[in-house]
């Protein structure tokens, strides 16, 4: 299928210029310069959203879900193991043409349906592909084969903040003030988004080589509505405030607890 032509130049041609300069997408420009017609199409098609309605937001997430359709398994160096989760193994990869290094994560199909998970792995998913924020776990990239799915997410070599909490004890002041400075501008980023994450804990909570907090696993996330409140309890009933868990309790585990 050809690939239409956008309509006449327009302001956004100047708009669409200051873009290449914009460090943001640093990333970006070295994939449309990729002889695969995949990444071409995905620039070219970009472009096309932009010119059409000139709108930033729209523009990269058409570019981010077009160039992960040109992505598997095939495209990746698989490196060492790094963990285990709730529906597979996790492990270090590295793209075969930029050389960058991501964490693969396993998601067992069949494990899936059996733990009733199918929906929030979908409902994860799409959140994702919707987000971009330098304090948080990003989706790379995304596909399936028979057996399982797989997210490419950003690469956090200095593990959860429980671990950290578990071998020093308590932190010091300073470090406790750049821990939740950094938590609440990825949560101010997701509530301006009209996402609420709902199982935040040390646990996911990850570090970068360089020591930034970084938000992950949104398994259960959603996106809430001022009209229509959430009011199904959703959590680690371990970090939950003192009258959810009361409430929790009262209820029982029937009563809306994930």
């Amino acid at each position: 299928m050809s690939i239409p032509q956008p309509h006449a130049p327009t302001r956004a041609d100047d708009d669409l210029a200051a873009l290449y300069a914009d460090p943001r997408l640093a990333a970006f420009w070295t994939a449309y310069e990729d002889p695969d017609p995949h990444f071409r199409k995905a620039h070219a098609l970009a472009k096309i959203s932009l010119l059409r309605n000139g709108h930033f937001a729209v523009w990269e997430a058409r570019v981010r879900a077009l160039l992960q359709l040109a992505v598997d398994l095939n495209h990746f160096e698989l490196l060492r193991s790094v963990g285990k989760g709730a529906f597979g193994k996790v492990r270090v990869v590295q793209h075969k043409r930029d050389k960058t290094l991501y964490a693969l994560k396993y998601i067992n199909k069949e494990k899936c349906i059996k733990m009733r998970a199918v929906e929030n792995i979908i409902q994860e998913r799409r959140l994702l592909e919707e987000i971009h924020f330098p304090l948080i776990v990003n989706l790379r990239f995304a596909f399936q084969d028979d057996e399982n799915l797989f997210m490419v997410l950003d690469l956090m070599l200095g593990g959860d903040l429980r671990f950290h909490l578990d071998r020093q004890g308590c932190l010091n002041e300073t470090a406790v003030q750049f821990y939740v400075a950094e938590i609440a501008l990825a949560l101010n980023y997701l509530h301006e988004r009209k996402i609420v994450h709902r199982d935040l804990k040390p646990d996911n909570v990850l570090l970068c080589e360089r020591g930034h907090a970084h938000l992950t696993d949104f398994n259960i996330a959603v996106h809430y509505n001022d009209r229509k409140p959430l009011t199904a309890i959703a959590g680690s009933m371990a970090y939950m405030a003192p009258e959810v868990g009361n409430l929790v309790c009262l209820c029982g585990v029937e009563g809306g607890i994930l």
